[in-house]
C-alpha cells in the first residue's frame, strides 16, 4: 500500500515539473517570434530621450481651442456676388434673385439652401456685381440732367412741341427704349457726351477701406479687404506703444477716420484712410469736402504705397486758398511740380465739390471745385507717369476736423466738364454754351435733324449745329419733381429716382415722376437705394 502511494506522488511530482519546463519553452518561444523585441545593452549617461507622437483626432473635443484643418470645401468667394445692406445696418453676400412689390426682395445667399425674402421696407442698398449687357448695348451721345439731379445718357432725338407752348424732349437710350421727357424738368443738355464706365461710388461702409495715422508708418491696404479694425483702436508704433506701457511717453491718443452716415470723418493731423481701385489710364475722381475752419487735405492719386511721402504717387494738396500738387517717391520725397492753384473758398464756406481729371499717358492732373477750373498741372520730369499703383488715400495735414463724402470714381473721356459759364443769364432766358466758350441767350425754339433753334432776338431764329455745342442750360419752366424712395445710381454715371414696380429676368419695370412708366434693363444698374428719406444705422 505504502508502495504504491510513493509510485504515486512520484508520478504527480514529475508530471508537475514536466508541466512548469513546457511552459517555460513555450514563452521562450514566444518571445523570440516578437520581431519588434530587442535586446538593448545598457545605456552609459544619460537616459535617453523618448520621442513620443501626438495623437491625432478626427474630431475636436469640447475643450480643444484650436481649430484642425477643416477637409471640406472651401468657403464660397465673394468676387462676383451682389451685395445688400439692412436699414439697421446688417450687410448680406449672395445673389439678387428679383423684387415683387408684394412681397419684398428674393435673395439667395451661398451658406443656405432656400431662398430668402425681405421686406421693402427693411432694406438700405443694393450693390450688384456686372450683368452681361444686351448686343443692343451702344455708347450713348448726349447728356441730360434733371431739376432733381436725375441724369441720363441718350441719344438726342429731337426737341419738339407739345400742347400749348409745351416741348417734349425726345431721348433713345439701349436700357430703357424711347423715352418723352417735358421740357419743364430738363435742367441742362449736353450733346457730345459718352457714358464712362464707375469704378467706385460710396462710401456706404468701410469695407475695403483701411486707416491709420501718418505717425504709425504704412496702411496695410489689400484689395478687397480692410486691413485695419475701421472703427476700433488705430495701430500706433510699436516702439511708442512700449514706451507707453513702461510709462515713459504720455498716453496720447493716434488718429485715424471713422465711418458714420455716408462719410469719412477725420479724427487729427495726420490721419490716412486709402484703398486699391481698378483705376483706368483716364480717370474722373470727385468728392464732397467738408470743413470748418482752416483745413489742409492731401490727396494721394495712383499710389503704390498706403504712405504719405514715401509712395509712387502724386499728391494734390488743398486748403482754403491754394491747391499744390506733388510729385511723391521713395527716392526722392515730394517734389513740388510748378505754380500753385487758387482755390478761393474763403473763410466762411463750408462744403465743396472736388473735382480730379487724370490723364496718365498726357501725364496730366486737372483739379476742378465747385465746377471752376482751378488748374491743370503737366509732368515734364522723366518720361514716364509717376504713380505705380491703383491707391487713392486722403490724409489730413492739420488737426481740423475733415468729412469725405459723395465719392464717384469714374474712367473719364478726357474732355474736361464745361465750367460754369462766367456769364450767366438772368434766369429769364435759355443760355447756349460753345465749345469754344462763347455764349448765346434767348429761347430754345426746336431741335431736330442735329440742329438746335433758338431765339436769339435776331431777325429770325439762329440754328446751330449740336457738335459746335457744349451745353445748353435751359431756364426754370416751373417744373418739380416729388421726392421718391428708390434712387438708383448708373453704370455710365447717370442716376435715376423712381418707384419700383416687379424686377424679374433683367427688367426692370419702375415709374419715373418724369416720364412715367417704362422697363428698363438691369445691366445698367450699378447700385440701389430704397427708402431714401428713413432712418439708417450707417455705422459699421
Amino acid at each position: 500500500m505504502n508502495v504504491n502511494r510513493r509510485i504515486q506522488l512520484t508520478a504527480m511530482l514529475l508530471i508537475g515539473i514536466g508541466t512548469l519546463q513546457a511552459e517555460r519553452i513555450i514563452v521562450r518561444k514566444q518571445i523570440e517570434m516578437l520581431p519588434f523585441i530587442k535586446r538593448v545593452a545598457p545605456a552609459v549617461g544619460p537616459a535617453p530621450v523618448i520621442m513620443i507622437d501626438p495623437i491625432t483626432q478626427k474630431t475636436p473635443s469640447r475643450t480643444l481651442r484650436r481649430l484642425l484643418p477643416s477637409t471640406g470645401p472651401s468657403a464660397p468667394s465673394v468676387a462676383g456676388m451682389d451685395k445688400l445692406k439692412l436699414l439697421i445696418g446688417d450687410q448680406i453676400t449672395g445673389s439678387f434673385i428679383g423684387y415683387k412689390v408684394e412681397t419684398g426682395l428674393q435673395w439667395r445667399h451661398p451658406s443656405i439652401s432656400q431662398a430668402l425674402t425681405l421686406t421693402g421696407n427693411s432694406l438700405a442698398r443694393l450693390t450688384l456685381s456686372d450683368r452681361p449687357t444686351p448686343v443692343s448695348a451702344s455708347r450713348h451721345t448726349c447728356r441730360v440732367v434733371m431739376v432733381n439731379n436725375d441724369e441720363l445718357l441718350g441719344d438726342l432725338v429731337e426737341l419738339r412741341p407739345a400742347g400749348e407752348r409745351g416741348q417734349i424732349l425726345v431721348l433713345n437710350t439701349w436700357y430703357a427704349g424711347r423715352l418723352e421727357i417735358p421740357i419743364e424738368m430738363v435742367r441742362s443738355i449736353s450733346p457730345g457726351v459718352t457714358g464712362s464706365r464707375v469704378v467706385y461710388v460710396g462710401p456706404d461702409s468701410a469695407n475695403g477701406w483701411a486707416t491709420g495715422n501718418s505717425n504709425s508708418g504704412d496702411l496695410e491696404v489689400k484689395v478687397g479687404q480692410n486691413a485695419n479694425p475701421f472703427n476700433g483702436p488705430v495701430p500706433v508704433n510699436p516702439a511708442v506703444a512700449i514706451a507707453r506701457i513702461a510709462g515713459q511717453a504720455p498716453a496720447a491718443r493716434t488718429s485715424g477716420w471713422r465711418y458714420s452716415k455716408g462719410a469719412f470723418h477725420s479724427l487729427g493731423s495726420g490721419a490716412m484712410i486709402g484703398r486699391n481701385f481698378d483705376l483706368p489710364d483716364k480717370t474722373q475722381i470727385e468728392f464732397d469736402l467738408h470743413c470748418t475752419g482752416y483745413f489742409s487735405i492731401g490727396v494721394n492719386l495712383y499710389t503704390d504705397r498706403f504712405n504719405q511721402y514715401s509712395g509712387n504717387s502724386y499728391q494734390l494738396r488743398l486748403d482754403r486758398s491754394n491747391a499744390y500738387l506733388y510729385r511723391t517717391s521713395p527716392t526722392r520725397g515730394s517734389q513740388n511740380m510748378g505754380n500753385n492753384g487758387r482755390t478761393n473758398l474763403g473763410t466762411s464756406k463750408t462744403k465743396a465739390r472736388v473735382s480730379i481729371f487724370v490723364d496718365k499717358k498726357k501725364r496730366e492732373i486737372s483739379l476742378q471745385i465747385d465746377g471752376r477750373l482751378v488748374k491743370t498741372w503737366r509732368d515734364n520730369v522723366g518720361k514716364e507717369f509717376n504713380g505705380k499703383g491703383n491707391g487713392i488715400m486722403f490724409v489730413t495735414r492739420n488737426s481740423t476736423p475733415i468729412r469725405v463724402s459723395d465719392i464717384e470714381i469714374s474712367a473719364w473721356d478726357g474732355k474736361l466738364p464745361m465750367a460754369k459759364a462766367a456769364v450767366a443769364s438772368d434766369g429769364k432766358e435759355d443760355l447756349v454754351e460753345f465749345l469754344n466758350k462763347d455764349i448765346l441767350s434767348g429761347k430754345v425754339l426746336s431741335l431736330k435733324r442735329g440742329r438746335l433753334a433758338i431765339d436769339a432776338g435776331f431777325d429770325d431764329p439762329v440754328e446751330i449745329a449740336l457738335e459746335r455745342i457744349g451745353r445748353i442750360d435751359l431756364k426754370s419752366r416751373g417744373g418739380t419733381v416729388p421726392a421718391m424712395s428708390v434712387r438708383a445710381v448708373l453704370r455710365n454715371r447717370g442716376q435715376l429716382s423712381f418707384t419700383l414696380g416687379n424686377w424679374a429676368n433683367g427688367k426692370v419695370h419702375l415709374n419715373s415722376p418724369i416720364f412715367g412708366k417704362v422697363t428698363v434693363d438691369d445691366s445698367i444698374f450699378s447700385t440701389i437705394d430704397f427708402n431714401i428719406g428713413q432712418p439708417r444705422n450707417e455705422n459699421e
